[in-house]
């Protein structure tokens, strides 16, 4: 569950992520906003404002260092080993206090291509990814966004190659870890957020677990008709089977923080005694 925990939480492609955490009380739910490409608790601080104001919990931001070149260059699993704020709650210790998980524009199931970005590190690191094998030992070690990199036409070399995401999602055969899959299918509530017109995540139907069949980007795969879901590798066909995952849409760009989005994320801030469980949509 560690690594699943960090797969959406770590260095996405300018999203956000929000975890929650059980108090010893279960009342008041504070959450923990988790940063990705692009993004830093200063440019955050008014996101972090009104979900506090209409939730009433208070909200933490977590990132590494304090300039975005860190959530490019620093590889994912490295990054989450430097939070200082996971070491006792969220990175090992505190992952089954988890009650509900928030994807904000995450690329759950991988990104077929580098991240069309804008901001001039990124913009370099896209164009590298583009003319150096994105599998390489170098590559893996040396961009983040390359950890979460999943090119359907070339799945042999992503399985043996992609140091993050099929081992964060279970998808290589003798590296699956039952645990990730335990504690992920307790979760009280999975919400995935997909944005329409989003362009930086592709498919952005990964933001929901759709992706391409291997082999081929002709078609998109609903969540359900993916290996992912059919073998249940990470726990998801069992939550969503519970009427424990949410499917929301939101208007604009990727990560565009729009009132929509708002209303979509407060109502799994508020006290237990007095949030509402949304059926999937």
């Amino acid at each position: 569950m560690m690594a699943y925990l960090v797969q959406t939480i770590a260095t996405k492609f300018i999203f956000l992520i929000l975890i929650f955490s059980l108090t010893k009380a279960a009342i008041s739910l504070p959450f923990v906003v988790f940063l990705g490409i692009g993004e830093t608790c200063q440019s955050m601080e008014e996101f972090i404002q009104i979900l506090e104001k209409d939730s009433g919990n208070h909200g933490h931001c977590i990132m590494l260092g304090d300039n975005v070149e860190v959530s490019v260059l620093v590889p994912i699993m490295d990054q989450v080993k430097e939070l200082d704020e996971l070491k006792n709650g969220y990175n090992l210790i505190g992952i089954s206090q988890v009650k509900n998980f928030i994807s904000v524009g995450g690329p759950q199931a991988g990104v077929a291509g580098a991240p069309n970005c804008s901001f001039p590190i990124c913009a370099r690191l896209t164009n590298l990814l583009n003319l150096l094998p994105v599998y390489s030992t170098f590559i893996q070690a040396s961009v983040a966004p390359s950890n979460y990199i999943k090119i359907p036409t070339e799945i042999d070399a992503y399985l043996k190659g992609c140091k993050f995401l099929p081992y964060a999602n279970n998808e290589i055969p003798s590296a699956r870890n039952p645990i990730y899959k335990k504690r992920f299918s307790r979760l009280h509530n999975l919400v995935l957020i997909m944005f329409e017109e989003e362009t930086i995540i592709t498919p952005r139907e990964s933001s929901w677990f759709g992706y391409y069949p291997d082999g081929s980007t002709n078609v998109i795969l609903p969540f359900n008709e993916t290996q992912l879901y059919k073998e249940d590798l990470i726990g998801l066909k069992a939550l969503h089977e519970a009427g424990k995952v949410t499917f929301k849409k939101a208007p604009g760009e990727h990560v565009n923080l729009s009132d929509t989005l708002y209303e979509i994320i407060s109502p799994f801030l508020k006290d237990e005694s007095s949030t509402q469980k949304i059926a999937v949509a």
